[in-house]
C-alpha cells in the first residue's frame, strides 16, 4: 500500500513537472525541433569527420560551421544582388512593353516613403523584439544542434535507461527501428534536396553560359540553394524557382532561354528527383514505403503548420516503428509461447 502511494505521488509530481517544462520551452519549441532535425540529418557526416579528427566535439563544431557558412554566403549574395542589380533590373524592364513606361526609381522612392510614414515607436519596439526573438531562436538551433551531435549516444543510452531492465531490449530495438525510419525519411529527403540543388546550380550555370542568360551564369550557387530549399518543401518543390525564371525570360523576349529553362526544370529538377531519386533514397534506406513518406510530408504542414514538415513524417515514423516493435516482440512472443503450449499439451495427451 505504501509503495502504491509513493508511486502515485511520484507520477503526479512528474506529470506536473512535464507540463511545467513544456510551458517553459513552448516559445522556442520550434527551434528545439529544428535543432534536433538538423543534428539527426548531419549525424552521419559528423561520424565520418570524427573518424578523421578523433574528437566528437571538434567534428560537431566543423559540421555546424560548414552548415552555417552557406547560409551566410547566401545572405551576402542577396545583399549584393539588392545593391547591384536593381539598376540593371530597371533598365531591363524598359524592354518589356507593359513596363516600359514605369518609373522604377520613383516607385522605389514612394515605397520607402510609405514605409517611413507607417513606422511608429511601438512598431519599432515590436520589430526589435521580433528580431531579438529570431536571434535567440537561431542561437538555440545552433547550440542545440551542437550538443545533440556531440551527445547523441548519451541521449540514446539515457532513453534506454528509463525502461525497466526486462524491457531494455524492446526499447533498444524500438529506437533502432525509429533510427532506420528517420534515416530514410529525413536524411534521405535532405540528401535528395541537396542533390537537386547541386543539379540546379550546375544546370543553371550551363544554361546561363551557353545561352547568354546573365543572372543564371552569375548566381548559380544562389539559385541552386533556393532550389534545394524549395525541394525540401512538400507539394511546392523546385518548380517554385524554375517556373518564374522561365516566365521572366519569355517575358523579356528570350523565348529559347525560357523554354530551355522550363524543360530542364521539369525533367532535371522535378521528374527525376520525384520519381527516381527521392523514392529510392527515402523508401529503401528507411524500409518505408514511398507513399508513407509522401503522406507525412504533405499532411504534416496541413496539420501543424510549417513545422509539420518535420513533425508529420516524425509522427508517422514513430507509429510505424511502434507497430514493428509490437509485431516483433509482443505478437511473435505470444505465437512462440502459444506454439510451445500446444506442443506440451499434445505430449501430455499422448
Amino acid at each position: 500500500m505504501k509503495n502504491n502511494i509513493e508511486w502515485t505521488a511520484l507520477a503526479i509530481v512528474l506529470f506536473i513537472l512535464f507540463f511545467a517544462s513544456y510551458y517553459v520551452i513552448r516559445p522556442v519549441l520550434d527551434a528545439i525541433i529544428l535543432s534536433a532535425f538538423f543534428a539527426y540529418v548531419m549525424c552521419p557526416v559528423t561520424s565520418r569527420i570524427e573518424q578523421t579528427v578523433k574528437s566528437r566535439s571538434i567534428a560537431a563544431i566543423i559540421v555546424v560551421f560548414l552548415t552555417v557558412l552557406p547560409v551566410v554566403i547566401i545572405l551576402v549574395q542577396l545583399l549584393s544582388i539588392y545593391s547591384n542589380e536593381f539598376e540593371n533590373l530597371s533598365k531591363l524592364a524598359v524592354t518589356i512593353p507593359f513596363f516600359e513606361n514605369m518609373d522604377f526609381k520613383g516607385l522605389y522612392t514612394i515605397l520607402i516613403t510609405e514605409i517611413e510614414n507607417r513606422v511608429s515607436p511601438e512598431k519599432i519596439i515590436q520589430g526589435i523584439g521580433m528580431g531579438l526573438e529570431l536571434f535567440l531562436k537561431i542561437f538555440i538551433i545552433i547550440a542545440g544542434a551542437f550538443y545533440m551531435l556531440k551527445e547523441r549516444m548519451a541521449v540514446k543510452a539515457f532513453l534506454i535507461s528509463l525502461a525497466p531492465r526486462s524491457k531494455e531490449e524492446i526499447i533498444r530495438n524500438f529506437l533502432d527501428s525509429v533510427d532506420r525510419m528517420f534515416y530514410g525519411v529525413f536524411v534521405g529527403h535532405f540528401i535528395t534536396s541537396l542533390i537537386v540543388g547541386i543539379i540546379a546550380g550546375i544546370g543553371y550555370y550551363i544554361l546561363g553560359k551557353y545561352m547568354g542568360i546573365t543572372p543564371l551564369y552569375n548566381y548559380p550557387f544562389l539559385i541552386g540553394s533556393f532550389t534545394a530549399v524549395a525541394t525540401l518543401l512538400p507539394i511546392i518543390g523546385a518548380w517554385l524557382i524554375y517556373i518564374p525564371i522561365s516566365g521572366f525570360l519569355v517575358l523579356i523576349g528570350d523565348i529559347a532561354g525560357g523554354i530551355s529553362t522550363f524543360i530542364f526544370g521539369v525533367f532535371g529538377l522535378t521528374v527525376i528527383p520525384d520519381f527516381v531519386i527521392r523514392p529510392y533514397i527515402s523508401g529503401t534506406k528507411g524500409e518505408t514505403h514511398p507513399y508513407v513518406v509522401l503522406l507525412g510530408f504533405i499532411s504534416g504542414p496541413i496539420a501543424f503548420g510549417p513545422i509539420g514538415i518535420i513533425l508529420g513524417p516524425a509522427i508517422l515514423g514513430l507509429f510505424k516503428a511502434g507497430l514493428d516493435t509490437y509485431r516483433e516482440f509482443i505478437l511473435e512472443g505470444d505465437k512462440i509461447r502459444y506454439g510451445d503450449g500446444s506442443e506440451d499439451g499434445q505430449g501430455d495427451v499422448g
